[in-house]
């Protein structure tokens, strides 16, 4: 993790909301802080981005400063290749009376009820960041003065890293994007929400299509008629799509429109070379992961969406995205090394959400309604011996389960729908079918609780 790109990342997503308020966004690194160390970019990116995004809301003028420093070790004494950080963002808003202070990192907890009426929110989002850092082994609190302003903060002990990857900047994203379109093409209308949803808080403008054929017609509609007015800067292509995939789209692209072809970024859920290198080979510029991270999609656009096709090819894909790797999930181990829903996961979509979380509330919904469905769909495939109905239901189901953070159900797609992509109906199908059945209902149970507790 390069300390730096990880501050500048969460300023990137979680600052424009300070530029909108006119708040100055400032990143501290102290001197003797290593470059990089080892550890879950994931969620310290998401505890950083929450902390931040507090900080802006609770601010009505002023400053919010995000700083890591080195910790000083209060308890055991630090191994020679680990390094003690104390990660802070400090805000000169509202502060907080000392007598609440403590209450502020439990479930749905507010300062008072005029502080909920006029700011928003329910008070998860600082739980849920005190349960990710605890699981990374370190300490979160607050530091406050009411009516000059708050410092929230957090401990982390991590291995230093030998030498730091190289990482992109995003913040020309959210300078660059406004009045820049993007066309989504994806057949799963889970995906496509949420990408759609990442996009516009990105500053983009958006247009969808649910196959590969509309893709095709909605780049020669701008292209031949649109040029001018809303010209595509990227098509983000999903690979798997019914009637035409993302491949086949893009070759009639570039063979329809040539140099006139706006950028195509593949969408996709493997992390094998040779499946990237496939995209590469028939004229994809790069690839972004999915389920999608806002970081990430942040950063493919800024490097591929300028409408520039001359740009160097390389995979965008980062390993310490907090998914199940693809072929690694045995069902006789039983669900429960994955977590039922990745609460970071969720996290990051009230991240960019309005205040009544409608984007969330949409997600969680249309997923509960089509999870059943696409079980049917399963159960019919399999009442028919039909491969290739089978793997489009399966691999829509974990589509759509990566994106909401199921993960435990993610990863019990996985060993369905590998031999279904290749014509083969596995012979214990049917009790994997059932595991991904009860798995789907406790999914669905914590899902709606969660509902519940955001209604």
């Amino acid at each position: 993790v390069g300390l730096r790109g990880a501050l500048e990342q969460a300023c990137a997503i979680a600052g424009l909301k300070a530029k909108e308020k006119g708040l100055e966004l400032r990143v501290e690194i102290a001197p003797g802080v290593p470059p990089a160390i080892r550890g879950d970019i994931t969620r310290i990116r998401q505890v950083l981005i929450n902390l931040i995004n507090n900080a802006v809301k609770f601010t009505e003028q002023g400053s919010v400063t995000v700083r890591v420093a080195a910790a000083v070790a209060d308890q055991a004494p630090v191994p020679v290749d680990h390094a003690a950080l104390r990660f802070s963002v400090q805000d000169t808003g509202i502060g907080i009376p000392p007598e609440r202070a403590g209450a502020l990192f439990q479930a749905f907890t507010q300062v008072d009820a005029s502080i909920t009426r006029k700011y928003g929110g329910t008070g998860l989002g600082l739980a849920i960041c005190k349960r990710l850092v605890e699981l990374m082994g370190g300490q979160i609190g607050v530091d406050s003065v009411q009516g000059q302003g708050s410092s929230f903060w957090f401990t982390l002990s991590a291995p230093l890293a030998d030498e730091l990857a190289p990482m992109q900047d995003i913040s020309a994203v959210a300078h660059a994007s406004k009045g820049l379109t993007i066309l989504v093409a994806d057949d799963n209308p889970v995906n496509l929400k949420v990408a759609s949803a990442m996009l516009k808080r990105l500053g983009y403008t958006v247009q969808t299509a649910n196959n590969g054929r509309e893709a095709v017609d909605a780049v020669t509609q701008t292209v031949l008629h649109g040029a001018g007015s809303h010209p595509l800067a990227a098509v983000l292509m999903d690979v798997s799509m019914p009637e035409l995939d993302g491949m086949q789209a893009t070759q009639l692209i570039i063979a329809q429109h040539g140099g006139a072809a706006p950028p195509v970024i593949a969408m996709t859920a493997s992390i094998l070379e040779e499946e990237i290198q496939g995209c590469i080979d028939v004229g994809m510029v790069g690839s972004v992961l999915k389920p999608l991270m806002m970081a990430d999609l942040a950063q493919a656009l800024n490097r591929w969406g300028s409408g520039d096709s001359n740009v160097a090819i390389e995979k965008i894909a980062n390993n310490d995205l907090n998914t199940p790797a693809s072929g690694g999930f045995d069902s006789k181990n039983g669900a429960e090394q994955w977590p039922l829903v990745d609460l970071a996961r969720l996290e990051e979509f009230r991240e960019f959400d309005d205040a009544q979380l409608s984007m969330t509330h949409g997600v969680l919904h249309m997923y509960l309604h089509d999870a059943p469905l696409r079980l049917d769909a399963m159960e019919h495939a399999l009442a028919t011996s039909d491969a290739a109905a089978l793997y489009k239901a399966v691999h829509a189901l974990k589509g759509a389960a990566g994106n909401v953070g199921a993960l435990a159900l993610e990863a019990l797609c996985v060993p369905l729908e590998a031999p279904a992509g290749r014509g083969v109906v596995p012979t214990d199908s049917m009790a994997q079918l059932a595991a991904l059945r009860e798995c789907s209902e406790k999914t669905g149970l914590e899902l709606t609780r969660l509902l519940a507790d955001w209604a």
